[in-house]
């Protein structure tokens, strides 16, 4: 780990020149059957496990390539991929516990996204020719207020990631790693060598050491403690899924590369060069050396079928506004016809009251003078005589209206008193 510390101090230019140059790493190149041998169709990154990266057909290559990101295929198979042939010369492999293997690292990803050796990709092994078909899934989430809460790009999150001037894709993964590196950097006061990651926090560039990854020192345990505590969720990451994301599936089968009888064409391109005749006779060091050194690369989309796997709201805003405008339509008219119905009761209601007032206003009684009563008594005892039975009511009630006239006498009904008979 010391020996991390002291190349992660070197400035980028120095710790470049101690890669494998990309031309010598790659040693050929064809993209659907044209060649594409050529610097400015790679993006060089540094990373601190595998070394020298290099980004074929990557989006954020634009000050160099004409056009970034954009090289695309309208067939499957072998012929229409991408193929290269790749030289790990190991003789350059620095002395340290980080070189443990021989082989490449192939990531797959998107032209926007930036490449995660450490948590994804596949391992290349030399003397092998590798055919990777792969098929692709594109993966649309919802985001906020819905349960996946995802984030569109990197402005949803506390992180700045520039490369290039140019700002790639929000990525999950890519958002994880600075995430543990920031932490680090606010809790052990030093950055961890192991990320070479260029970013901002809070529009912050952290500046600090570099931390001393030695086993067992301050710096590592620190580091591990930090390690734990994000595992365990103790310490929580401002990192959501990424709301639009295509990832590939890749099927990768191998096979014994290059065959004995293909040892001389190897020799003559990348041993020989310049020599004239392809009859080339290699020696025993040789041989090995094309066994342990080369790697080819085959990669080609299997089918062009895209399978799309996508969240869709139950009720979407639009959904919502009709649904509420349906029921409220619907509750509004119920409504409007009880307002109506109320309406009618209260005016009906209204009618009957004054009606019944007015009855009892002209069907009331005249009051009658007790002081007076007894005067009268004898003389309508008199008239009703003279009259005879139902001839004279002395206290008739007013006629009220729809009530029959009372009866009309021209002559005594008969029975009645004359005056004859009331001499005496």
């Amino acid at each position: 780990m010391k020996f991390l510390n002291e190349l992660m101090r070197l400035d980028d230019e120095t710790r470049q020149n101690l890669t494998q140059p990309w031309n010598e790493f790659i040693k050929s190149c064809s993209f659907q059957g044209r060649d594409c041998h050529f610097e400015k169709y790679f993006l060089y990154s540094f990373d601190p496990n595998y070394g020298a990266c290099y980004t074929f057909n990557s989006l954020l290559n634009e000050e160099d390539d004409y056009f970034p990101g954009n090289r695309q295929t309208g067939l499957s198979g072998l012929l229409s991929g991408l193929s290269m042939d790749l030289f790990l010369n190991q003789t350059e492999y620095m002395p340290s516990v980080i070189a443990q293997n021989a082989g490449a690292r192939l990531v797959l990803h998107s032209p926007d996204v930036l490449p995660a050796p450490n948590q994804m990709g596949m391992d290349m092994r030399p003397n092998t020719r590798n055919n990777i078909a792969i098929s692709t899934m594109m993966v649309d989430r919802l985001p906020s207020p819905y349960p996946s809460a995802c984030f569109d790009d990197w402005s949803q999150t506390p992180f700045n990631a520039t490369v290039a001037s140019h700002q790639p894709a929000y990525s999950l993964t890519i958002c994880e790693r600075y995430c543990v590196i920031q932490k680090v950097e606010e809790l052990c006061y030093c950055r961890d060598p192991r990320f070479s990651d260029s970013f901002s926090y809070n529009g912050t560039v952290f500046d600090g050491p570099w931390c001393d990854v030695t086993v067992g020192s301050d710096d590592d345990i620190c580091i591990n403690v930090v390690r734990i505590l994000i595992a365990n969720q103790t310490i929580s990451c401002p990192c959501n899924l990424a709301c639009h994301e295509v990832d590939f599936e890749a099927s990768a089968t191998s096979s014994t590369w290059p065959a004995d009888s293909y040892l001389n064409q190897i020799a003559y391109l990348y041993l020989h060069e310049g020599e004239n005749s392809t009859d080339v006779t290699i020696s025993k060091a040789e041989r090995q050396q094309i066994k342990d050194e080369f790697i080819k690369l085959d990669i080609y989309f299997k089918s062009l079928n895209m399978h799309t796997v996508g969240e869709s709201a139950k009720y979407d805003v639009p959904n919502l506004i009709a649904s509420l405008g349906g029921a409220m339509g619907l509750y509004l008219g119920i409504a409007l016809v009880m307002a109506f119905e109320i309406l009618e009761l209260i005016i009906l209601l209204f009618f009957n009251v004054s009606a019944f007032l007015c009855c009892r206003t002209f069907g009331k009684k005249n009051p009658v003078d007790p002081s007076k009563s007894r005067g009268r008594k004898a003389s309508d005892v008199f008239l009703q005589k003279v009259l005879g039975p139902g001839g004279y009511s002395p206290r008739a009630p007013m006629p009220y209206p729809g009530a029959p006239s009372p009866p009309v006498y021209h002559s005594p009904p008969p029975g009645a008193l004359t005056a004859k008979d009331m001499m005496f």
